[in-house]
């Protein structure tokens, strides 16, 4: 799948310039991630205005679940268009022996029920070591478990109908 990568600051995330990125994006990508911090409200009303899916990465923490129900107020208000995107939450950085992190993933479930994937990413060493030598951990430890996760994380995300792209309405800032 072909992927452009983007340097935009969040500034950049709004109005004219977004929709500009987008119509130039989606001529030529497959499909197009944006990493948005979670508590801008406005730049990820405006982003979310162009996607068919988001998809929230969530750290195990306390905090998590605090930022969890911070955004879902800030999507609550997207999910009453027809065209709203689906919103699916992944637990990333998971470690099953930390009873923390257990606790945060059944409460999590208890709060996004299916939204939450079955899938987790796992706090995995490898990943910083592929980073220090400056590759991605599926290649420089393409057996580690964490690929495996990555690898089902991605044949979830094909499985995901295709919408057509959005266009920008009146009114989003």
């Amino acid at each position: 799948m072909p992927i452009g990568v983007f340097n935009v600051s969040p500034g950049d995330l709004s109005g004219e310039a977004l929709q500009d990125l987008v119509e130039q994006v989606s001529g030529s990508e497959t499909a197009m991630l944006m990493d948005i911090p979670t508590l801008q409200g406005a730049t990820l009303s405006a982003a979310v205005a162009y996607a068919s899916h988001v998809l929230v990465p969530i750290t195990p923490d306390v905090h998590s679940v605090t930022s969890v129900t911070h955004l879902q107020k800030i999507l609550a208000a997207l999910a009453e268009r027809s065209d709203a995107p689906g919103v699916y939450y992944l637990i990333n950085r998971f470690d099953d022996s930390r009873p923390l992190h257990r606790e945060v993933r059944s409460r999590l479930h208890d709060l996004l029920g299916s939204s939450l994937l079955p899938i987790v990413i796992h706090e995995e060493h490898t990943i910083e070591e592929a980073a220090a030598q400056g590759m991605t951990v599926v290649d420089a430890f393409p057996e580690s478990p964490v690929v495996h996760e990555f690898v089902a994380l991605a044949e979830w995300s094909c499985t995901l109908p295709a919408s057509p792209q959005k266009q920008r309405k009146e009114g989003i800032a």
